[in-house]
């Protein structure tokens, strides 16, 4: 049996970020202005983003530098764990070797500082001190702020309504940074009034937070707006999983068959996925598996179109997955999933075919994440519970194939914020949602046409 915990020290830490785009067989479709139509340039989209990140953005090199910095600030928890889920083998009986890379150590909770420290940063070097975002169940919105503290940057966040509700924890968390935190749609922004006037009992969505946040920094000249999924550069600073998770396995000797990430937007699949595609790409057997809500299944039921990532339709139309961006997923308590679109790359290479989506319904995921808390100890967040359900059905069908593969799946993040969510699930009081095939279809009819 190998170590349970396969341990780096801060000099392994790594010192670039991998890049996917250049070793894609077939390059990304170019993001378009949703006015003109054309492929957007680094001007289009200096509103938003410092330019630092817009060049990460498109860049074509495989490997980005990781600044000092931001190197400096990782190491308050990285490098990150990888663990063997040995206990969970055993209640399985399972032949696989199941491992998890832990990124529940971060101040956050979760994998989102991993690019929370990173935008920061560079937002802080082009002088901007203020920072816009949204955030679903509070995990970004938490790492944003925590980032954001670091660098002296202020940080408004819009939460998803119905996530500002179920997740109060997470949002103190926010406001012991230093984050301001408002529940969305709201009355502060333009977008915000129009989504109230069309529903004032709305749940709210990413999409919807996402325009609130993306008003409120383009109308001020000191503030930038912070995405924490979806975007290229995004998944580019979550690839410091991956490449950990890389040296890990070699010290080991040891290597994946099967790479599992949950998905919403993207990043924290990517982040652990993107360097073993790479070797795939190269010709390596890998099976990588992208888990998705049943309720809010992107990959699975939507279609590979071009669409905005917000409600109102105010951001570029990238080519995603997507359920269309007037969809409003049911408020399962995996509030980070709830997003209409999927990364670009990740879109990217599920139609290339490097990546299997799969979907699951939220009691077995609760239930899956009993069983593993049961036996690894931590509580995983509703969202990581998509990949152990993954994980464990993988480990299943080992056993009744009788093949010792090795699977591994990125632990996103602990559910200590979320144990209102575990009573509710021991209380029987939490439902499955039916696939929404009518809003579903609504919502793509609604899809902007793009030659």
């Amino acid at each position: 049996m190998s170590e349970k915990r396969v341990l780096l020290s801060e000099k392994d830490l790594p010192t670039s970020w991998y890049n996917l785009q250049a070793d894609l067989p077939k390059p990304l479709p170019p993001v378009l202005h949703p006015g003109t139509r054309q492929p957007v340039g680094p001007d289009d989209l200096a509103p938003l983003f410092p330019m630092a990140l817009i060049m990460q953005e498109v860049s074509q090199e495989r490997w980005i530098e990781i600044p000092q910095e931001v190197r400096d600030a990782l190491t308050i928890w990285r490098p990150t764990p990888l663990v063997r889920a040995t206990n969970l083998e055993r209640a399985l009986k399972t032949p696989a070797r199941i491992y998890f890379k832990d990124e529940s150590h971060s101040p956050a909770g979760s994998h989102k500082p991993n690019t929370a420290i990173a935008q920061a940063f560079y937002n802080k070097q082009e002088g901007i001190n203020r920072l816009t975002t949204e955030t679903g169940a509070g995990q970004w919105g938490s790492a944003l702020s925590f980032a954001s503290k670091i660098f002296d940057i202020q940080c408004k966040v819009y939460m998803v309504k119905v996530s500002y509700h179920q997740k109060p924890y997470r949002r103190s968390m926010m406001q012991l940074w230093g984050g301001q935190v408002t529940p969305s749609p709201s009355e502060e922004t333009e977008a915000g009034r129009q989504l109230l006037a069309a529903d004032p009992d709305t749940p709210g969505s990413l999409g919807m937070a996402i325009s609130e946040a993306v008003e409120a920094a383009v109308t001020r000249d000191d503030t930038k707006y912070s995405l924490g999924s979806v975007l290229n550069h995004v998944l580019l600073h979550q690839t410091i999983i991956g490449l950990e998770a890389e040296k890990q396995f070699e010290m080991i000797g040891d290597s994946p068959d099967v790479v599992i990430g949950c998905c919403g937007g993207g990043s924290n699949f990517a982040g652990l996925a993107f360097p073993f595609v790479a070797q795939k790409i190269k010709g390596k057997d890998i099976r990588f598996v992208g888990a998705e809500p049943c309720s809010c299944p992107t990959m699975n039921h939507g279609e590979y179109r071009y669409d905005f990532g917000d409600t109102t339709m105010l951001t570029p139309l990238i080519k995603m997955h997507t359920l269309g961006h007037s969809f409003v997923p049911p408020g399962i308590h995996a509030g980070g999933l709830r997003y209409h679109g999927m990364a670009a790359m990740v879109s990217h290479a599920v139609d290339l075919g490097l990546i299997e989506p799969a979907e699951f319904h939220q009691l077995e995921c609760f239930e899956a994440a009993q069983l593993f808390a049961a036996t690894e100890g931590t509580i995983p967040a509703p969202e990581t519970s998509h990949a152990i359900r993954a994980a464990i059905n993988e480990a299943i069908r080992c056993r009744e194939e009788g093949k010792e593969e090795c699977i591994v799946f990125n632990f996103s993040g602990h559910g200590i914020c979320d144990l209102g969510a575990y009573d509710k699930y021991l209380g029987g009081e939490l439902e499955d949602y039916a696939y929404p095939k009518e809003k579903i279809a609504a919502a793509l009819a609604e899809l902007p046409q793009v030659e």
